[in-house]
């Protein structure tokens, strides 16, 4: 399917990119909304979620018990991270340019200044760091998570982030670039990873390889971490969002556009799923052996079984639910909802 235009425009929600593709085929116009992952994320020790609330500018804390505490942060809140030894929230606050840092008590002990246009975070719990993605600045915020200080690296535009600490790097992905940043977190040292696509959106590692869902065309890029060796599978339409059953060996993409899930297991698609309107993004409960798929044009989120890959159910969410968070040892299910707030979607 040949796309004769892209065109990408900021929302005045940081958190949101809008990407609007004609397709040549067919004449009709798909109207596509990226949303941040990050806005939502889980404390696998305490067994708390935390999910931003943009719209009221609070951090949403849900207890164990479903005990739900909203506490107020910066201006604009667009993505959470939580590191699970400390017990420190970071929330990324678009609106004064900085993170805000919890304890585990919900008290504001810091606020840490960004570079402009902060946009996701991710923590690495064994060196302590929090990472913070600036868009538009082309800059990287390392912040060290004993003294709260931070520091600016000039790293390229980037979007998303993800960490993996057992090979102390860094993975950077912007949409409008054709490369990956790679940052090695012990010696500072940047390389640049070539995909060949711009418009690359998600990431996710397992067992070595990063999957990097293309919606340009309609394929998710898979690299091999050591040694760089790539190759591509083909997914639905618009590819958007990605997450790793290690259990199972598969890993599930999104696309956004045709209303699927995609299963690649073995370097191949091996199954295609249809579940609700726009699916934004996709988490996995590798014990409960269950896939969640969040659809945000009709507001559902669909359940598939992680072995027989069918449709168990499609559970009612909030207003447009565009993040998921697992809670492994209940078998929670939370939403983040762009309306607000955040939905229960299982409990086992």
């Amino acid at each position: 399917m040949e796309r004769e235009k892209i065109g990408v425009q900021r929302s005045i929600w940081p958190l949101l990119l809008l990407v609007t593709a004609t397709v040549a085929a067919s004449g009709q116009e798909a109207q596509v909304g990226l949303l941040n992952h990050s806005a939502i994320t889980v404390n696998q020790r305490t067994h708390t979620v935390y999910a931003v609330d943009e719209s009221h500018n609070i951090l949403e804390v849900i207890s164990p018990s479903g005990a739900m505490q909203h506490i107020p942060v910066g201006a604009g809140p667009v993505a959470v991270a939580v590191n699970g030894q400390t017990g420190r929230v970071y929330v990324a606050c678009d609106g004064p340019r900085a993170v805000w840092v919890l304890n585990a008590q919900g008290d504001v002990i810091a606020k840490v200044p960004t570079a402009a246009r902060p946009y996701g975070i991710a923590v690495d719990e064994a060196e302590d760091k929090v990472y913070v993605s600036n868009t538009f600045s082309a800059m990287l915020t390392v912040i060290d998570g004993a003294g709260n200080t931070a520091r600016n690296v000039k790293t390229g535009s980037a979007d998303v982030l993800l960490v993996d600490a057992a090979a102390h790097r860094v993975y950077l992905e912007g949409y409008e670039s054709d490369t990956l940043t790679v940052l090695d977190s012990v010696t500072g040292t940047i390389t640049k990873l070539p995909t060949g696509k711009k418009h690359q959106w998600g990431m996710a590692m397992s067992d070595g390889i990063l999957y990097v869902p293309h919606p340009q065309d309609d394929s998710v890029g898979l690299m091999d971490e050591e040694t760089g060796t790539a190759h591509e599978v083909r997914t639905g339409a618009w590819p958007c969002a990605v997450a790793a059953d290690t259990k199972q060996g598969t890993v599930w993409v999104t696309n956004y556009v045709d209303g699927t899930v995609t299963a690649i297991k073995h370097g191949q698609a091996t199954a295609t799923v249809r579940v609700g309107a726009k699916p934004e993004a996709v988490a996995v409960d590798e014990l409960a052996g269950r896939v969640y798929v969040a659809n945000e044009g009709d507001n559902t989120v669909s359940v598939i079984d992680a072995v027989t890959h069918h449709v168990l159910a499609t559970r009612a969410a909030g207003e447009h639910p565009y993040a998921l968070a697992v809670e492994s040892a209940s078998h929670r299910v939370y939403a983040a909802n762009a309306g607000g707030g955040a939905t229960l979607i299982a409990a086992h």
